[in-house]
């Protein structure tokens, strides 16, 4: 559609700058997340692994919000408490069980208010759905919102270099 808002959405490893930009991770890494939008709203993200389940990374799991707000053409760091002072931040480190994987990170972004979909607690503090629940909600809300940009981001996690 034409009415999607342009926004940038860079995963980034082991470091926040755009240098850091990356999609190739190993065990123990750190992902974060840059995202700037030229119009105000709302964002969500998802990890999608291979059993596949969706794990909630936005809105942080601290916060009982139904999607993140930002803020027009204000640059975001997210899962950095160094970049953010004012809130308790999820800060992730990659793990692999296998010797490689292949995971989808889902950014949801959209101006028109928007709630993520029903999840569940399925450890302290990290919460999810099945990917099958994640593809009908993303289905319904694209429907119902032009604007809406869903983004899909491959991820390739090894295990540590020898």
């Amino acid at each position: 559609s034409n009415n999607r808002i342009p926004i940038e959405a860079q995963i980034l490893c082991n470091g926040t700058e755009l240098r850091f930009e990356r999609s190739e991770f190993y065990e123990g890494d750190r992902l974060y997340l840059r995202f700037l939008s030229s119009v105000s709203g709302y964002l969500c993200m998802y990890l999608v692994d291979k059993e596949p389940f969706a794990y909630c990374m936005l809105p942080y799991s601290s916060e009982k919000i139904g999607a993140q707000i930002v803020d027009a053409n204000k640059e975001y760091l997210f899962f950095s408490s160094v970049a953010d002072k004012k809130r308790i931040v999820d800060e992730y480190v990659m793990t692999c069980s296998h010797e490689g994987e292949i995971n989808t990170l889902i950014i949801i972004y959209s101006p028109v208010e928007f709630s993520k979909p029903t999840d569940t607690e399925v450890a302290p503090g990290i919460r999810g759905l099945s990917y099958k629940d994640l593809q009908k909600w993303l289905i319904q809300i694209q429907t119902r919102d032009d604007k809406v940009s869903v983004i899909r981001k491959e991820i390739t996690l090894k295990k540590l270099r020898k």
